[in-house]
């Protein structure tokens, strides 16, 4: 085995360890999580540098001591081989309830590295000559010309509730993180259809209905992804054809995830299997110096505000995705 594949089976090795829970090198999948919210919660606590690190390095969490080598870059930017450890398990972490995580658990996944793919395959029982054609379906996974799409968080906080201590406050910051980046993934993956790639059909006579011809309409696929509202959602919970949702989603039936997205009308089926997702990982980084739009609602009128002077710091939690699928292969279910 040359350095190069012994490279490529380390980090074989490393992936299979980090969705087992059984890596070695940053422990179970939910201690990760932890320590990677404890990590973003530090830097927007401590927005200097230095004093992020110190702080890390006398955390009871031992996860967060390991990575201080390495997390914070010169940018003050939380990334890095192991910070993206912390950063995936984080994400396994909240997949049931996100549409590009759910979409990748049926889906191709390209790796971070590559930005062009060419995948071809197909079968026939009958047989083939010697130096005949052999049938193939062929799937352009060129991302070389596509910009990633970025979605971006952010929570806001002020200076008192940032460094105020406690379950209580681990909890709230803890619990508008992930809002905040589901809320950003989803909506991104929802826009990247609004425009082209989808097809209407008419609405059922209720919730199931509805996701009963949005998959009769989809195609095949191994697996079905549909983001819908929550008054869909919670009737389908309450369901006795359920198997396992809530009301914020779930498996409602063995390879049928539903995902709920607060305000959406109708219901969004994707046919998983037929899409590749390229996923570059999540990065945090946390300022008090940047303007930004603070309002109370989003139809609320446009305010800049800035966070220095009003003693607020921000946490930017950023991810670079991309998705290729099928033209019209996303099924688009009217409101009833």
């Amino acid at each position: 085995m040359d350095d190069l594949e012994f490279a490529y089976a380390a980090r074989a090795q490393s992936a299979l360890g980090l969705l087992t829970g059984q890596d070695n090198r940053a422990g179970p999948t939910a201690k990760k999580a932890q320590a990677f919210v404890e990590i973003a919660r530090t830097m927007i606590t401590h927005r200097q540098k230095e004093t992020a690190l110190n702080v890390m390095r006398n955390s009871n969490n031992e996860l967060v001591k390991k990575s201080v080598a390495e997390t914070i870059d010169a940018d003050g930017v939380f990334a890095g081989e192991l910070a993206q450890l912390l950063a995936a398990s984080y994400i396994q972490s909240i997949a049931q309830y996100s549409l590009l995580d759910m979409l990748m658990k049926y889906g191709r996944t390209i790796p971070a590295a590559l930005r062009q793919v060419l995948i071809a395959s197909d079968s026939t029982g009958n047989s083939v000559a010697e130096g005949g054609p052999k049938p193939i379906i062929n799937l352009g996974l060129s991302l070389g010309d596509v910009t990633p799409i970025k979605s971006t968080a952010m929570v806001v906080l002020s200076d008192e509730l940032a460094r105020f201590t406690g379950p209580e406050g681990e909890a709230l910051f803890e619990r508008e993180l992930r809002q905040a980046v589901l809320r950003a993934v989803n909506q991104g993956v929802l826009d990247a259809f609004s425009d082209s790639g989808s097809s209407t059909i008419a609405a059922g006579s209720d919730a199931l209905a509805s996701l009963r011809a949005g998959l009769a309409a989809a195609g095949g696929s191994e697996g079905y992804i549909v983001a819908m509202g929550q008054a869909d959602a919670t009737f389908l919970t309450t369901h006795e054809a359920n198997r396992g949702m809530g009301p914020r989603g779930g498996e409602f039936a063995p390879g049928v995830h539903v995902v709920t997205v607060d305000g959406l009308t109708g219901q969004r089926v994707f046919p998983a299997s037929q899409f590749a997702i390229w996923d570059n990982g999540l990065t945090v980084k946390s300022s008090n110096e940047a303007s930004v739009d603070l309002r109370a609602s989003p139809s609320a009128p446009y305010e800049q505000t800035s966070l220095f002077q009003t003693n607020c710091t921000a946490i930017l939690a950023e991810r670079s995705w991309n998705i290729v699928a099928p033209a019209n292969s996303v099924i688009f279910v009217e409101g009833a």
